[in-house]
Parts: structure tokens; C-alpha cells; sequence
């Protein structure tokens, strides 16, 4: 219990680190589901530019934790999807 405290204090610490965009954009992608095409129209971005962000913001928070990548963010399948 006591690591995951510690764990979650420093990942407050870690995003606050973040450029504000980059911030924004993980959390709405990680936390509230947000896919990548609404925070394309959101952000005025394309969609290959909200990749980098995710990645950036990935590989920084995996770096500070000092372990290998710890969330994977793809076009979601209901991006893509034709239904």
C-alpha cells in the first residue's frame, strides 16, 4: 500500500512536469476514454501528431519511473471501425 501511495505521488509530480497540452491530452485519453480523433478536432492537431504526444507523454512517465512503458496507446478499434 504504502508503494502504490508512493507511486501515485509521483506520478502527481510527473504530470505536473508535463507541458500542460501533453498533460491534458494523456489524462483525457487514459482517464476519461477520450479517442485520439476527438482530441485531433479538439487540439486542431492530426491524428499523427496526437501520437506523438501519447508517446511522448508514455515514454516520459516510464522513464521517471525508471521501468519499461506502462500504457500502450493505439487508434482504438472503434476509431477505425466502419460501423
Amino acid at each position: 500500500v504504502a508503494e502504490a501511495h508512493s507511486d501515485i505521488r509521483l506520478l502527481e509530480q510527473v504530470l505536473s512536469e508535463m507541458p500542460p497540452r501533453r498533460r491534458e491530452m494523456f489524462l483525457a485519453a487514459l482517464v476519461e476514454e477520450v479517442p485520439h480523433r476527438d482530441l485531433a478536432k479538439r487540439y486542431g492537431l492530426s491524428m499523427r501528431m496526437i501520437q506523438i504526444e501519447m508517446k511522448a507523454a508514455t515514454d516520459y512517465i516510464a522513464e521517471r519511473f525508471n521501468r519499461p512503458k506502462i500504457v500502450h496507446f493505439a487508434s482504438r478499434r472503434q476509431e477505425t471501425s466502419n460501423q
